[in-house]
């Protein structure tokens, strides 16, 4: 199971896997494991290390997620299959369903797809924001993600 977590915040210190328990946002986590399965998880790009963010950048989030996938399957001990269940919350449902719909991973073959609530790209929200408001009269505004981290430490 490759699991694209939700928005932490956009700093590179806001990645999950610098967190105190990085696996605190893995829902279902126990219930996954109680059933043998295997987790793979990352930080999407230029979180935790250095390099761009890549927040709401569909194409890099969700090859990010098939990466965690071949990482784990390149771990002898983890016994990885090829069958991948992808589950994403938030901005890891968004990477979640680009991942779904990527050739990049052609070795791994797709079993399912879970997203909850998922994040939409910047530019669709300000463009219907902004459609929204000039029919409106009424002043909206947009607000790019955040360099702090979310409370989830």
């Amino acid at each position: 199971m490759a699991w694209a977590h939700p928005t932490t915040g956009s700093a590179q210190a806001c990645a999950p896997s610098l967190f105190v328990d990085p696996f605190a946002l893995i829902e279902g986590l126990h219930e996954f494991l109680a059933d043998g399965d295997v987790i793979a998880a990352t930080d999407y790009s230029g979180m935790g290390a250095i390099g761009s963010p890549s927040y709401l950048i569909g194409t890099t989030e969700g090859n990010n997620v098939l990466d965690s996938v071949r990482a784990a399957r390149a771990l002898r001990d983890a016994h990885a299959a090829t069958r991948l269940l992808l589950w994403g919350h938030s901005q890891g449902g968004q990477a979640t369903l680009f991942a779904a719909a990527a050739d990049y991973a052609p070795e791994l073959h797709l079993v399912g797809v879970a997203v909850a609530a998922p994040q939409c790209s910047a530019r669709h929200c300000c463009a219907t924001t902004s459609a929204t408001s000039s029919a409106s009269g009424s002043a909206r505004t947009h607000s790019p993600p955040t360099s702090r981290c979310t409370d989830r430490r």
